[in-house]
């Protein structure tokens, strides 16, 4: 028979959906007589508890006198069970049968009882007080018993009486699949994101061992317990709990096995702020964290025995999360850290600024000290920060104080590093640019604040630590004198000045770090975060070092995303608005290549390209415009991968708009300059021919570029000779394939071509040079498009190139970015 049915849905789906299939076959195969149930006081309404809820009731374990089994009656709910023989109490939870008077606390249906018993209870309805009569196959004397009787003298081969009071039952959410931890919400939360390694959160929990009482540890809202998740710092079955909650949610959550009463790490809880893990060293920076614990918490559970379990078996937790931290890897190397301390507006991240678009921001920035990096676990970190705090000097940049950082707000845009590869050639590489004059370009990479005033001048140094306030009171002080009246005034103070503006600047052009440009990415407005980077991407990385920050310094950013400007959507516009969004574009990639900055230029560059393939064209004229914009955005891509030294893809891109426009003469010179750089002399040199067949008057430019390429063959000729001259003049290589070498000849000097290009390189053997099977040994490797310090084998040629060359060894005269 089965157990019984609140309504018709309730049946074995209940059981898969809370898994453990073998239950509801042993309840299908009972046999008659199994458990009996007598009913001895009625209980409440006709609900009864479900598999899966957690049920609490009184039970009292009694053994009939005599023996025997009790013949007649049915299974529960099949009928009256016979009337007991007079019984002998063995266990009660009732206070007023000797027992401790703390209720049994069960998950139905999961095997967290003996079977009879589990069985039953799904019968009762709450406030019911029933006697089950349970043979030893289905209770204590059941093989796969998942309990131990609860005290001495039970019995496992006798028929027990369960008197049960079932008190009530609820709802739980199973974390484990053991359904060792289960959790029960007391208040949802406020939000829906929950926390996951390397997350942090403020919890307030109360820690109970069940059924004594007795408090473990407590920890309030004032003065929360502060839990990096994933590090260990505090139970599994609390952090389980914890990385189930949402932000002001409030649960107990319960635990009924001591592998999860310890901590899931091995390292023990340190006191005050001690962060041990590089997601958790960014909590320090602006608000302070709340209390851990001082030490690993013992629950007094370890070293009981099976029979003594059932005594203190469990911890209850009951755990409010007060606050919840974001944390994130932003780059996924573990070198930028992102630490969220206050919400903003909007969802993640459909309200982020992901895309290029204007942001303004309010900034703080100070070196970390050594060793503070996002690796730290200095214990002494959060004092440290907190006495910065009132020390503005150690900032270099700070926004909210009107404290600008030198070389990005009042500085102008530094050009290329003099050592860089590419910064032999940067003049000669961007005369005749058809952009906007440098000023204004500088303009355009460069932040700027939204208002100005006296806050925005020379900010840089600890005489402007103290920003526009100081500036401020020092020109009015200046200006009204010692004791005399504001004009206008009626005697009273002056009115404060205006708060400092925040920072405004376009992403995606280099204006900052990219450590913190791509943490701002990942904020919504309002949102305030801490940012903790290693100096890979912080300022060694940066085309500007502000005074004080020296090489390798580990730098923290707190930062606030005020607003955002979302980029414009092409199909939102029309086709004159589209065009010019276009060109403003191309104008910012135009000021990045004139100020050295090719990668980013390069980037700018592809991503208008893509944005143009979304300009819906309704005419000719539209579409001879769209393509006339098309192919200078390839071109100035070429341009910054020649810089760049991708010489194999500056010659892809050329050749894709050569194969739409073939008279384009600025393609063919841009791709014959990247054919000297990857030793394509003969392609080179029909290049620039092209080119003056095309357009005579380009002429100059063409024999700049054959100068250049004679110099690069020359250079060529006198590396080979030096490298491989008297090598090849003693060394014959025969292919296997034509047997045993032939016997020494009279050296024949033969001058062999081994490319198109006219290079010449000697063979020794005047009949092996003219067999098939002439090689040139070491000719092999660096293939590939311009790859440095190789050798490039083709067919029939042979040649090498040093790394040399693409160092900025070919300067790009009259190449225009359009």
């Amino acid at each position: 028979m089965g157990y019984p049915k609140e309504s018709e849905d309730d049946d074995d789906r209940e059981g898969s959906r809370y898994g453990d299939e073998s239950w509801t076959k042993k309840a299908k195969e009972m046999e008659e007589g199994g458990v009996q149930k007598a009913i001895v006081r009625e209980g409440e309404g006709k609900k009864r508890p479900k598999r899966g809820h957690l049920a609490s009731f009184h039970c009292s374990i009694k053994i009939e006198e005599g023996g025997g089994r009790g013949e007649g009656g049915g299974g529960v709910g099949g009928g009256d069970m016979a009337e007991p023989l007079p019984s002998r109490l063995l266990y009660s939870s009732r206070r007023e049968e000797g027992g401790r008077g703390s209720p049994w606390r069960v998950v139905l249906g999961k095997r967290k009882t003996v079977w009879g018993l589990d069985y039953g209870l799904l019968s009762m309805k709450k406030g019911e007080v029933a006697v089950f009569r349970i043979r030893p196959k289905y209770g204590y004397g059941d093989p796969d018993c998942p309990v131990a009787v609860p005290t001495k003298g039970i019995p496992t081969d006798r028929d027990l009486l369960f008197h049960v009071e079932l008190l009530d039952w609820v709802e739980v959410k199973n974390l484990t699949e053991d359904w060792h931890i289960t959790k029960r919400v007391l208040e949802e939360g406020a939000a829906w994101e929950t926390p996951r390694p390397p997350y942090e959160v403020d919890i307030s929990v109360i820690a109970r061992l069940w059924p004594s009482g007795k408090t473990v540890f407590h920890f309030t809202e004032d003065e929360p317990l502060h839990v990096v998740m994933g590090e260990g710092g505090v139970s599994e079955a609390l952090e389980r709990g914890v990385g189930s909650m949402t932000e002001r949610e409030r649960a107990l959550i319960r635990c009924t096995s001591r592998k999860y009463f310890s901590s899931s790490s091995s390292s023990s809880i340190s006191s005050s702020s001690s962060f041990s893990s590089s997601s958790s060293s960014t909590a320090s920076a602006s608000i302070k964290p709340g209390r851990r614990m001082e030490k690993q918490v013992v629950l007094g559970l370890g070293g009981r025995t099976k029979e003594e379990e059932g005594e203190e078996g469990e911890v209850e937790y009951d755990v409010r999360l007060v606050k919840l931290y974001q944390v994130r890897d932003v780059l996924g190397d573990g070198e930028v850290i992102k630490r969220r301390i206050k919400n903003g507006r909007g969802d993640f991240p459909v309200d982020c600024p992901l895309e290029d678009c204007v942001v303004r921001i309010h900034c703080k920035a100070k070196v970390l000290r050594e060793g503070g990096g996002s690796s730290s676990s200095s214990s002494s970190r959060w004092r440290e920060e907190q006495n910065d705090k009132q020390n503005d000097d150690v900032f270099f940049w700070n926004t909210w104080k009107g404290k600008v950082c030198p070389g990005v707000i009042s500085g102008a845009i530094a050009p290329p590093d003099s050592s860089s590869p590419s910064s032999s050639s940067s003049s000669s590489s961007t005369k005749n640019l058809e952009t906007a004059s440098a000023s204004e370009s500088r303009s355009r990479l460069q932040g700027r604040p939204l208002v100005s005033g006296p806050c925005t001048g020379d900010g840089g140094g600890k005489e402007g630590g103290r920003g526009g306030e100081r500036r401020v009171s020092e020109e009015k002080g200046a200006a009204v004198g010692e004791g005399q009246e504001e004009e206008g005034g009626d005697g009273g103070p002056p009115p404060p000045p205006p708060p400092p503006p925040p920072f405004e600047f376009a992403t995606g052009e280099g204006a900052v770090p990219i450590a913190l440009e791509s943490a701002i990415r990942l904020m919504i407005p309002g949102e305030i975060a801490t940012v903790i980077s290693t100096g890979k991407h912080a300022y060694d990385s940066f085309h500007l070092r502000p005074d004080g920050v020296g090489p390798g310094a580990s730098i923290l950013w707190e930062v606030e995303l005020v607003s955002f400007e979302k980029p414009k959507d092409f199909d939102e516009m029309s086709f004159p608005e589209s065009m010019m969004e276009v060109n403003r574009h191309r104008e910012r990639g135009n000021a990045l290549f004139k100020a050295g900055r090719f990668l980013l230029a390069k980037t700018k560059y592809k991503k208008t390209l893509r944005s143009l393939e979304n300009v819906m064209c309704r005419s000719e004229e539209e579409r001879e415009e769209t393509w006339r914009a098309k192919t200078m955005l390839r071109l100035n891509i070429a341009a910054s991968m020649h810089k760049l030294n991708e010489y194999v893809e500056c010659i892809a891109v050329c050749s894709q708009v050569l194969e739409e426009n073939p008279a384009n003469v600025k393609a063919y010179y841009r791709r014959g300059l990247a054919y000297i750089c990857t030793g394509d002399f003969d392609e080179s040199r029909a290049d620039f021919k092209k080119m003056m067949e095309l357009d005579p008057a380009s002429g100059p430019d063409a024999k700049a570029g054959l100068v250049q390429l004679k110099r690069k063959e020359q250079e060529y000729k006198a590396k080979e000779k030096a490298q491989f001259g008297g090598f090849l003049d003693n060394a014959i290589v025969q292919d296997p394939d034509l047997g045993p070498p032939p016997e020494p000849k009279p050296v024949d000097e033969l001058l062999i071509d081994s490319s198109s290009s006219g290079r010449r390189s000697k063979t020794v053997d005047h009949r092996t040079a003219v067999g098939r099977g002439l090689r040139h040994r070491g000719g092999g490797g660096g293939g590939g498009g311009g790859g440095g310090g190789g050798m490039k084998s083709g067919a029939g040629r042979t040649e090498q190139w040093e790394s040399s060359d693409r160092d900025g060894g070919v300067a790009m005269v009259g190449l225009n970015v359009a």
